[in-house]
């Protein structure tokens, strides 16, 4: 990495890794440099297996061409220490969080965005044999280009997915969240009609977001919103795997003509086996999980339920009318949002004559108290301390403590609460506080002294 890229300048840094400007000797081109952090800044690199399983995983990703993407160049692991990094196509823009940060995207622009963000990602699901949100979808590393460009719009591919420390996430959450920050909605009760349409269609998907599937949610946007059917699939697989003509070609990528067959078989073998080197490696299924370089927990998720979409994806051939396919979408999307609203309020109003505490459980529920005092109780699973902070993790299903759900944080000085809570582990309490998320994935009670938790039993 160090003979071939001239590293020029520092873009951004964080727990997950470190992005650099940099010059590419073999292309004769400025590159956007990513180096990642697997485990943590302090966890190592990979091990050689990995690194094989890596670099197979970057040669499939590298003839993958899309304005919505950063078309990767070059990846590989550093020989020193064997983290892996990615080299892409340097884009011209500003990061959305800046965009956003006084006032929300226009309905228009949020819509263009979270169609470009789906699209890229059911073309990533094809090439990689997984559906998931391949995208990364913090705000900070979402480009925004000029008209002139003709880009738009443009994302880095999730290392926490490709990399795996994102394990078994796969729903739509990210694009809850993502749709929630460009329009300054999180924490808020919205009307179906805000955003010209984009309010009723995010009521829904955070009522489906672990159970429905990327092709749905395209449709079910554009239904709301107004806006023109997507393609098919496969059409947008095509044109995303074209390879460039030899003018457009930097010296140094293959142009290896991604077949359809040749692809699926080649990233399912190379992807399969970086799971499972992965997963039976260097992190253990049920291991702690992995933290940031001041100790705090990195977000990991359990693993959501299977893509089952309620309306069959149409064919290339479909007869069906596309204004009354539209129609028929936002009747049924519509009908489904009244439900499931009707279901929120239910399980709510159980909960306040219950009295008014939340479980780690009921996530979809919390999201919209973000900003509000809030009672959290369940069986107190275990502890762990940071540099910074002390975590209090609840059991969820299964009986494993899961970062995904809710746990606590406190701003008291780590080991204050510590050692006297650990007798609580295995019993059940309730902590109150004020909710907020971090990262928009994580949410978390924080509490500042110890009458904020109480033993149930």
């Amino acid at each position: 990495m160090i003979r071939r890229f001239q590293i020029e300048d520092l873009i951004l840094q964080d727990a997950g890794g470190v992005i650099f400007g940099a010059f590419d000797s073999e292309t004769q081109r400025h590159v956007s440099l990513r180096r990642f952090f697997p485990f943590g800044a302090e966890g190592g690199g990979l091990e050689e297996e990995e690194q094989a399983a890596y670099t197979i995983a970057v040669a499939r990703l590298s003839g993958v061409h899309h304005p919505g993407l950063r078309s990767v160049i070059a990846g590989g692991c550093d020989p020193v220490d064997g983290m892996p990094y990615i080299a892409t196509e340097r884009v011209d823009g500003i990061s959305l969080d800046r965009l956003v940060a006084h006032e929300p995207l226009a309905a228009a622009d949020a819509v263009a965005l979270l169609t470009r963000a789906l699209e890229v990602s059911a073309v990533l699901s094809q090439v990689l044999a997984e559906e998931a949100i391949w995208v990364e979808t913090d705000l900070r590393m979402i480009e925004v280009s000029s008209e002139e460009s003709g880009r738009g719009f443009t994302f880095w591919i999730s290392p926490l997915k490709w990399l795996g420390g994102d394990d078994g996430h796969r729903g739509l959450e990210s694009i809850v969240t993502l749709t929630e920050e460009i329009m300054h909605w999180r924490g808020q009760l919205i009307s179906d009609q805000a955003g010209r349409g984009l309010g009723g269609w995010l009521k829904w998907l955070r009522a489906v977001a672990a159970t429905t599937n990327i092709r749905e949610a395209m449709e079910m946007l554009a239904a709301a919103t107004g806006v023109e059917p997507p393609p098919p699939v496969a059409t947008l697989v095509r044109q995303a795997t074209i390879p460039l003509a030899p003018s457009r070609v930097s010296p140094g990528i293959s142009k290896i003509p991604l077949a359809a067959v040749v692809v699926l078989t080649l990233a399912v073998a190379g992807m399969a086996y970086w799971g499972l080197v992965h997963r039976n490696g260097s992190q253990v299924a049920g291991a702690a999980s992995p933290v940031t370089e001041a100790g705090d927990p990195v977000d990991t998720f359990p693993a959501s339920a299977s893509a089952t979409p309620t309306i069959p994806p149409p064919t290339e051939a479909s007869a069906e009318d596309p204004t009354a396919r539209i129609n028929r979408l936002a009747a049924e999307m519509s009908a489904q949002s009244a439900r499931s609203g009707a279901e929120l309020d239910a399980r709510r109003r159980k909960i306040q004559e219950a009295g008014g505490v939340y479980s780690a459980e009921d996530r979809d529920l919390l999201r919209v108290e973000t900003g509000r005092e809030v009672a959290v109780g369940g069986t107190l699973a275990e502890i762990r301390n940071s540099k910074t902070n002390t975590y209090l993790f609840f059991t969820q299903s299964g009986g494993e403590p899961q970062v995904a759900g809710v746990f606590v944080s406190t701003e008291a000085p780590p080991g204050l609460l510590g050692e006297e809570l650990q007798s609580l582990v295995g019993r059940k309490i309730v902590v109150r506080g004020k909710l907020r998320s971090e990262f928009g994935r994580r949410l978390l009670v924080t509490i500042g002294e110890r009458s904020a938790i109480e033993t149930v039993e």
